[in-house]
C-alpha cells in the first residue's frame, strides 16, 4: 500500500479557500430561498473584445447576458443565480475554464450542482482539449474564431438538451 503526497502551491490553496467560502455563501442563500433563476447567459473570458463579440451575437437573438473576466468572478456571480447557459474560455488567469467547470459541476452542497450547459470556447481545439472539456463536465467545444451561425447553432442545441420542466410550455 503506497502513500500519495500532493503538493499544492499557495495560489491553489488560496483559490480552494475562496471557492469554499463561495460554496458556504451559496448554501446560506439556498437556505434563505434567495437563489434566482435568471433567463440570461454568462460569458466568461479574460479578453474584453471576445466578451463583446459574444455579447453582440447573443443580443442579436434577444438573449441577455452577463460577463465575467475569469473563473473566480464567474463563481462569485453564480452564488445566488442560476444562468441558463455558460460560455467558458479555457485559458484565463486566476481560475481557468476547466477548473471553473469542475467546481460548477461538483455538488455545491447537499447534492446541488449546476445543471445547465457549459460551452468551452477556445483557440486550442484539438482532440486532447475536447477530451478534457468533456471530463470537466462541459457539453460542447466551440473553436475560436467562431461565427454568429456557429454560436446560434450551439445555443439552440443546448437549449433543447437542457430545457428544465418549469421552462416548458404548459400543455
Amino acid at each position: 500500500m503506497g502513500i500519495c503526497i500532493r503538493k499544492q502551491s499557495p495560489e491553489s490553496l488560496n483559490t480552494d479557500r475562496k471557492v469554499q467560502a463561495l460554496i458556504n455563501r451559496r448554501e446560506q442563500y439556498h437556505r434563505a430561498g434567495m437563489i434566482r433563476k435568471v433567463r440570461r447567459d454568462l460569458v466568461v473570458d479574460d479578453n474584453a473584445m471576445n466578451r463583446a463579440v459574444q455579447r453582440r451575437y447573443l443580443e442579436q437573438e434577444g438573449i441577455q447576458c452577463d460577463e465575467a473576466n475569469n473563473g473566480m468572478v464567474a463563481l462569485e456571480m453564480m452564488v445566488n443565480q442560476d444562468y441558463q447557459m455558460v460560455w467558458m474560455d479555457l485559458c484565463m488567469p486566476i481560475l481557468d475554464g476547466n477548473s471553473t467547470a469542475r467546481y460548477l459541476k461538483r455538488p455545491f452542497f447537499r447534492g446541488y450542482q449546476y445543471q445547465g450547459p457549459i460551452v468551452a470556447v477556445t483557440a486550442f481545439a484539438d482532440q486532447d482539449t475536447e477530451r478534457q472539456v468533456k471530463e470537466h463536465g462541459m457539453s460542447h467545444l466551440v473553436p475560436k474564431p467562431y461565427s454568429f451561425k456557429e454560436i446560434m447553432k450551439i445555443r439552440k442545441t443546448c437549449s433543447a438538451e437542457y430545457t428544465s420542466p418549469d421552462d416548458r410550455p404548459a400543455s
